[in-house]
């Protein structure tokens, strides 16, 4: 017999997945129908312990498997509850036997072998229970709450696989990165460029960014310093440098951390070219932290006669850092 020392290392003694799940299901199914207070829920939390998997074999084509297999059950078991009321309890035990060759007889024929056990399952739980109804409703109410069994296993199995989850946080990882500018890329960067300028210029017309659209939209098809920041292949900010020192951004689409983008931007930006210059409103302090963070330096400060509205001047040397 081997020593207990480092027991908690044995994969027997250890509390597994299925077992965890197993337990929630249960739980889940004896704790809605005492809700509802309609039964014990003691058939569902049967069902899924028989239906229960240790990941997520279930899928909805075993649930519908299933299903099919407890209506074959159920059918056979209220029928039987019926005849035993016309023909007398002393034939119980033969009707039972046959039904039971029948319902495997018929999983076999309508192709859903792997149901037959929780088939059998309700068949005898229809039998066997307390049967203070009319057998078409108590067996209706077993039925009901069989498939409540295979829907919570179902649910359990799937949310609590940990295959899904590590799926799930792949799916959800951002692949990101700055690149050039291409042609295909026009109308995406020219919607964030309207909604960035209807916001950061509340002051001025609406009227006039769309005037200007057309004029901005050719200037950047032949635009050499203009890159993007994607986000999973799609385009949510971009930073152009006009005559190799003037900026134009970052602009970073609405829905986006405007700051993390708009830096990253700059930063690349900053890479490439010596020295960098732009003009921003004097009222956005979050874009005026932007350009701080980033090393530039506030050098002038203008009105805008057209906008009413005050403009800092913003400059950067990479000679200086």
């Amino acid at each position: 017999m081997k020593p207990l020392s480092g027991w908690w290392k044995d994969a027997r003694f250890k509390i597994g997945l299925r077992n965890i799940k197993t337990a929630v299901s249960v739980g889940l199914c004896l704790l809605v129908f005492q809700i509802i207070g309609v039964s014990d829920g003691i058939q569902a939390a049967i069902t899924a312990i028989i239906c229960m998997k240790s990941s997520l074999q279930n899928s909805l084509q075993v649930g519908v498997e299933r299903a099919i297999g407890t209506v074959i059950g159920a059918v056979l078991g209220i029928l039987t509850l019926i005849l035993m009321i016309e023909i007398g309890l002393q034939w119980a035990t033969i009707l039972a036997i046959m039904n039971v060759v029948l319902i495997i007889y018929l999983c076999n024929i309508f192709k859903v072998q792997n149901s037959t056990i929780i088939s059998l399952v309700v068949f005898l739980m229809i039998l066997i229970g307390e049967k203070d109804q009319p057998p078409l409703i108590y067996g209706s109410m077993r039925l009901v709450e069989t498939i409540f069994g295979i829907g919570i296993a179902y649910l359990v199995n799937r949310f609590m696989d940990p295959h899904r989850i590590l799926r799930k946080k792949q799916d959800s990882f951002i692949a990101s990165e700055i690149r050039p500018f291409y042609p295909g890329d026009l109308p995406q960067i020219m919607s964030i460029w309207l909604s960035a300028h209807l916001r950061l210029y509340p002051q001025v017309e609406s009227l006039h960014w769309h005037e200007a659209y057309d004029g901005v939209r050719t200037g950047y098809k032949t635009e050499d310093a203009l890159y993007l920041y994607t986000e999973n292949l799609k385009v949510v900010g971009y930073i152009a440098v006009k005559g190799g020192t003037t900026l134009d951004g970052p602009y970073v689409e609405g829905t986006q951390d405007r700051i993390k983008v708009g830096g990253l931007l700059l930063e690349h930006a900053q890479t490439i070219f010596p020295t960098l210059k732009i003009q921003i409103p004097m009222t956005n302090e979050k874009l005026e932290e932007l350009f701080l963070r980033a090393g530039f330096i506030a050098t002038e400060e203008t009105h805008h006669e057209a906008w009413n509205m005050d403009l800092a001047t913003f400059e950067w040397s990479r000679k200086t850092h």
